[in-house]
């Protein structure tokens, strides 16, 4: 009797669990939104979220990041669709396994400001959250991920200084490994958002350095180059002396 009472149990746990999942995307919403808020320093918000335990997948449309303080009052960041695979009890864990994540529809309005841009504020803001990583992973709620790969799809980026003009840039798709998996830990939140801005970055950094002419001369005289330069360096060093094992094999 006490064991068909276990597995009674077992199994209406798993009901449960299960219900629960499939209406968290409402209740989950607004809590991702402040937690991004806090960990970017920039007002997130997002149109919708669903998870789908059965079908094992986490899906979210139309994301807007705000621009950071001292900048326009425009976004810095839009996002059309989020998708990532999960199995039901690694959402359930602490430490979240994602196999493949693709973000698809990617649109950055870099701002450059006082020599300064909204990427490089948005960069050092996470550069500080790191700081607190281990706590931030360790918190109540804290999920922690280990992400075999992360795709970036049509990406769209430009860059405006009221000074110098606007300038569109190319940057072709591409593809992050192995992020928080060198760690049986993961990666917090803030990690797993630094290694995908400083990717882009880099990305950014190199597109803008090939531009020639007119659009050449927007950059250069927005201070593009000189902010989003200090990207792995200076400002960067805190994050990826703290995270270089799970970045190790971040690019292939």
């Amino acid at each position: 009797m006490l064991k068909k009472l276990l597995i009674a149990a077992a199994v209406l746990l798993v009901v449960v669990a299960v219900v629960v999942l499939f209406f968290l995307g409402p209740i989950v919403r607004p809590i991702a939104e402040a937690r991004g808020t806090r960990t970017l320093g920039a007002k997130v918000s997002l149109d919708s979220l669903s998870i789908s335990p059965l079908a094992g997948s986490v899906e979210m449309a139309d994301l807007t990041v705000a621009n950071p303080e001292g900048f326009h009052e425009g976004p810095f960041l839009l996002m059309e669709r989020f998708r990532a695979g999960a199995a039901l009890g690694s959402m359930l864990s602490s430490v979240v396994e994602l196999p493949e994540v693709v973000v698809d529809g990617l649109q950055l309005e870099i701002e450059a400001r006082g020599g300064k841009t909204n990427l490089g504020a948005i960069l050092a803001k996470l550069d500080e959250s790191v700081g607190d990583g281990e706590a931030e992973g360790e918190s109540e709620g804290g999920k922690r991920f280990r992400i075999k790969k992360l795709e970036l799809k049509n990406i769209r980026v430009s860059m405006q200084s009221d000074l110098a003009g606007r300038v569109n840039l190319s940057v072709g798709d591409f593809e992050l490994h192995d992020i928080g998996t060198h760690k049986s830990a993961g990666a917090t939140l803030s990690q797993v958002l630094f290694a995908v801005f400083k990717a882009l970055a880099s990305r950014i950094d190199d597109a803008a350095g090939k531009l020639g002419g007119e659009a050449k001369k927007i950059v250069e005289k927005g201070g593009f180059l000189h902010d989003l330069g200090k990207v792995g360096s200076g400002r960067g060093k805190n994050i990826i002396e703290k995270v270089k094992k799970p970045l190790k094999n971040l690019f292939r």
